[in-house]
């Protein structure tokens, strides 16, 4: 069983390190698990993990990855008030990302671009 990956990062927002940047990880869209010999999925059905950048605009999630394929974005939190804004954010930002098994750590850095 693997211990999975913990992922950890800086948010920039228009290039400046910045708090209350939500960062959410999860499976990807029309997303279905490989299965065993069995007919048992390898990987999660459902995974979802996020965290919010600190004032330094660090972040890290609080539970490990497992093993798989994700998407990974991010967006303002603070100071939003037009919620187009911030899908264009999460679209701007996506990334897909894969898990390998047996790995420890990932960093990844996001700069939201400022609007």
């Amino acid at each position: 069983l693997s211990r999975g990956c913990t992922i950890s990062g800086l948010c920039s927002y228009g290039g400046t390190p910045s708090g209350q940047i939500k960062v959410t990880l999860t499976l990807p869209d029309g997303y279905k698990p490989e299965t065993d010999k069995n007919g048992q999925p390898q990987q999660p059905r459902f995974f979802s993990v996020t965290a919010i950048s600190d004032g330094d605009g660090r972040y890290h999630f609080l539970k490990r990855v497992p093993p798989g394929q994700y998407k990974i974005y991010a967006f303002r939190e603070a100071g939003q008030e037009e919620v187009f804004s911030r899908f264009k954010q999460l679209k701007d930002t996506q990334v897909a990302l894969t898990i390998n098994p047996g790995q420890d750590q990932l960093e990844i850095n996001f700069n939201v671009p400022a609007q």
